[in-house]
């Protein structure tokens, strides 16, 4: 009898004993996202030595209610870019899509979708109100769901082409992540059910990206 509880131990605790070690002893490796420069949207192929030194430079917006929003303010936030115009033949596909991914994170207040309106001001201020009313129709909550014009379409163009790489805006539905950096993280085309959902899976490995290095920061803090 007690050999067979001696057995017993040795084949259960053993293995728990193994797991416990190399889990508190080994640091984990998650998948990490590339990083992308403008240049290399087009072709999506992420150089991550490139993109690595890439950083979204800082620019001023005016969101659907008339707020200021920079570049600047939403560091700290995980977002989707998306630039389209509410006269696209897209635009019920895009917009589609990108409530997919706020229904996922409705409740995550540093987690943003972002549409950048490509014609560079509001043509129709009464469009624009009866977008945003759709919206509040189609989700629980739209306070993470911004639309942004600036001075110009010529302003805005220039931002989306050069600093974003996307040049097709009259037949695009390409949408990027970008990190809390202000780093791109992340390329999709919402003409693409399966792209939103990658897209989705994307911000949640960004989310455990910046777990970890505010638990190394905490750590090294803690031994300093």
């Amino acid at each position: 009898m007690l050999k067979k509880v001696g057995l017993l131990f040795i084949v259960l605790i053993f293995p728990l004993s193994f797991l416990l070690f190399f889990g508190l002893a080994l640091d984990h490796k998650f998948k990490t996202l590339p990083y992308y420069h403008p240049s290399e949207i087009l072709l999506d192929s992420a150089n991550n030595d490139l993109g690595k030194t890439y950083f979204l430079p800082n620019k001023e917006f005016v969101n659907h209610n008339g707020d200021l929003v920079s570049i600047e303010s939403l560091k700290d936030n995980v977002y989707l870019l998306a630039p389209y115009s509410l006269g696209s033949d897209y635009i019920s596909v895009i917009t589609k899509r990108l409530l997919t991914a706020n229904f996922k994170y409705t409740d995550e207040n540093n987690i943003k979708i972002i549409g950048l309106n490509t014609d560079g001001v509001v043509l129709d201020e009464e469009h624009l109100k009866d977008y945003m009313i759709n919206l509040n129709r189609n989700a629980d909550e739209t306070d993470n769901f911004f639309y942004l014009s600036t001075t110009s379409k010529e302003a805005m163009e220039d931002f989306i082409m050069k600093e974003l790489g996307i040049v097709n805006l009259n037949n695009s539905a390409i949408t990027l992540l970008i990190d809390s950096k202000s780093q791109i993280r992340g390329r999709y085309n919402l003409n693409a059910e399966r792209q939103i959902n990658d897209a989705i899976e994307d911000i949640a490995l960004l989310r455990k990206e910046i777990d970890i290095e505010r638990y190394e920061a905490n750590k090294a803090n803690s031994n300093n």
